[in-house]
């Protein structure tokens, strides 16, 4: 593929290229440490919050989390692909879609 083949292709320079790719990396750490993390022991204000409500409020929070995660990484997937072979195509989604899975998420846990 080459750079003409892409119109909306922009030039960036080397040190925003830069930050884009450390929060790609993040984005990848993130998701990874969310997959690791066990669910709440007991005692934890998620199991307190979990007591006195139908439904669990730490599932419902790691749903947002992982949405958002997996949104960000396909993010991340378009500026920073993890490998750089020149014929790798990369799908992406919108970029602020992870902001919709996560604010209602960090509303909970900051009320509490």
């Amino acid at each position: 593929m080459k750079d003409d083949d892409v119109p909306t292709r922009i030039s960036v320079d080397r040190e925003q290229a830069r930050s884009w790719v450390e929060v790609a990396q993040s984005a990848r750490i993130m998701r990874d440490l969310l997959t690791e993390t066990p669910p709440a022991v007991d005692g934890s204000p998620f199991s307190i919050i979990d007591e006195e409500l139908p439904q669990s409020c730490e599932r419902w929070c790691r749903s947002y989390l992982s949405s958002a995660l997996e949104h960000l990484g396909m993010w991340a997937d378009f500026v920073a692909p993890p490998t750089f072979h020149p014929d790798t195509v990369v799908h992406r989604s919108s970029p602020v879609a992870w902001c919709h899975s996560v604010v209602p998420c960090g509303w909970v846990v900051v009320r509490r």
